[in-house]
Formats: C-alpha cells, structure tokens, sequence
C-alpha cells in the first residue's frame, strides 16, 4: 500500500491538491445573476423601457407580448416562412415542445427564464453547502 508522500500516489496527505470553493464569490455570482432575472421577471430597471406599457424590454411579459411571430409580420419567402413557423406564435410544435406551453419564441424565452431560475437556485444551494464542508476543509 502507498504510504504518504509516495510520489506516485499524488494527494493522498491531505495537504496536496485541497479543493475549495470561494462562497462569496459564489454568492456574489447569484446576486448578479438575480439582478437580470428580476429584469426578465420584469422588476428591477425602474420601469419600462417603451413608454407607455407597464413591462419593460427584456422582460418575460414584454416577449410574451412582442413575440407573436407570424408570416404577416416576416413575409412569405421561403426563408421568412420557415422562420415565422419555428420561433412564431404557432412554432413547429407547441405540444411537444416547451411542456405545452404556447409555442415559438415565447415559449423558449419562458422555458429559459425558468431554467435560469433553477440555475440561480442550484448555485445558491451550493454556496450554502460549500460553506458547511469549506469549514472541514481548513478554509
């Protein structure tokens, strides 16, 4: 068996090769990653960027309302056409594609307001339990 310090077993003195995580930094990264999900949530900038509408861009409920892609709105050129059908109001699916939710672009600009969400959430939850082991770590 290798004993301690054996150049061949790399780490194995607990001295070597420590791992540990910055909770601050960590923290510091979900706070400004909350900052612009607060704006896609539509809080956080003041107010609306379009005068006269209660949301502002960037916000779920502006692309909800803006969104609405069709053919009318591109033209029908082919180019246009499959443009409108993938990322308009209909989308190619909208059952299969975003949990049944409507389709297109607004459908993935909430499936990724939701995931960013869940990111922010994760990194969070992290912090909190790197925070507990950094203590057993020597950090």
């Amino acid at each position: 068996m290798a004993e301690p310090g054996d150049e061949r077993w790399p780490g194995l003195d607990g001295d070597q090769n420590t791992v540990e995580f910055s909770v601050s930094r960590m923290r510091a990264i979900a706070r400004e990653m909350r900052r612009t999900l607060d704006v896609m949530n539509g809080r956080g900038m003041g107010g609306p960027a379009i005068p006269g509408e209660r949301f502002m861009t960037g916000a779920l409920e502006s692309v909800q309302g803006h969104a609405r892609i069709s053919e009318d709105d591109v033209g029908r050129w082919p180019s246009a056409l499959a443009f409108a059908h993938t990322v308009g109001s209909t989308g190619p699916d909208p059952e299969a594609s975003c949990g049944g939710k409507a389709g297109g672009l607004e459908a993935v600009y909430s499936k990724f307001v939701s995931t960013f969400e869940a990111v922010i959430q994760s990194l969070e939850d992290h912090a909190v339990e790197y925070e507990k082991t950094n203590v057993y770590n020597g950090g």
